[in-house]
């Protein structure tokens, strides 16, 4: 018996569905009332329920770059203020620096492990 492998990827089945434009079952759950003002939309359109709800999705979802692209927002000055305030908030009462010296404390870790390497601990 011979198998045929296949590769099963959500991308090569979206890339195939464009290149043939075959359509793919999905499948969901909606409350009663919900069902009978689509099918109702779907008539009042002269539409299938398919071809309406194909319509309206097509209409709310946007296109996958869109999803994708991030859009660039340059920090203000009036973010840098807020955060500048933020972080005196955190920092105010407090008698020693928030997060410490770290130059200092990695020289000391340095220096506890060079005595436990050398056996002087």
């Amino acid at each position: 018996m011979i198998a045929k492998r296949q590769k099963y990827d959500d991308y090569d089945d979206h890339a195939e569905a464009e290149h043939t434009k075959k359509r793919v079952r999905l499948t969901f759950d909606v409350a009663p009332d919900l069902r009978r003002r689509i099918k109702m939309a779907a008539v009042k359109n002269n539409l299938t329920l398919n071809e309406y709800l194909g319509q309206v999705l097509d209409e709310v979802v946007p296109v996958e770059e869109e999803i994708t692209q991030t859009k660039y927002r340059p920090v203000t000055q009036k973010t840098l203020e807020a955060v500048d305030r933020i972080r005196e908030g955190l920092m105010q009462g407090r008698e020693e620096n928030f997060f410490g010296d770290s130059v200092e404390s990695i020289r000391q870790m340095r220096e506890e492990r060079t005595k436990y390497l050398m056996g002087e601990e």
